[in-house]
């Protein structure tokens, strides 16, 4: 961004907190209808590895929190103006291979965790890493603090990509 063009972006904002919620509603409505993992982990002995569901589920509500957060702050940083056209389709473009990573994650739950589909819910996370690596990518060159954000996001998919070929390779 350059020094003329940089918005004041608010860490805390409304927006940001209403999308985090709204994400996490969004992944316990999967959760809910997915049904939870207790027989999966047991059957394909995940147990070892995975820490308590209750755990892993209040984990994976931070990361869709920390997601919708970081979309939050992209959207205010849109919306106050002060942008340039390039800063916009970095915005756009990382905007785009968020929504897929999104969407991927939901995916992956009921994929992995209730169909056992473990090589399919292995390409699933492995595509969601890339398209969260382009996204924090090309929202680092717009938001910074929003790429930052969602770095945490990454990392709890890696932990997932990892629980995932782990119980691959012991099956």
């Amino acid at each position: 961004m350059s020094s003329k063009t940089s918005p004041k972006c608010k860490f805390i904002n409304g927006t940001s907190l209403v999308l985090g919620i709204i994400s996490v509603i969004v992944r316990m409505f999967s959760l809910s209808v997915a049904g939870e993992p207790y027989d999966m982990l047991h059957k394909l002995d995940g147990n070892n590895i995975v820490p308590p569901v209750w755990m892993l589920n209040l984990l994976l509500n931070l990361a869709y929190f920390i997601a919708g957060y970081a979309a939050g702050i992209v959207s205010n940083t849109i919306a106050s103006g002060n942008v340039n056209c390039e800063e916009k389709m970095s915005a756009y473009r990382g905007g785009m291979y968020f929504i897929a990573a999104y969407f991927l994650t939901l995916i992956h739950y009921p994929l992995f965790f209730v169909s056992e589909k473990l090589s399919a819910s292995l390409i699933v996370i492995v595509i969601t890493l890339i398209s969260l690596i382009i996204c924090i990518y090309s929202w680092a060159k717009f938001s910074p603090s929003a790429a930052m954000i969602l770095t945490v996001y990454f990392i709890i998919t890696i932990y997932l990509f990892f629980i995932n070929l782990f119980i691959l390779m012991n099956n």
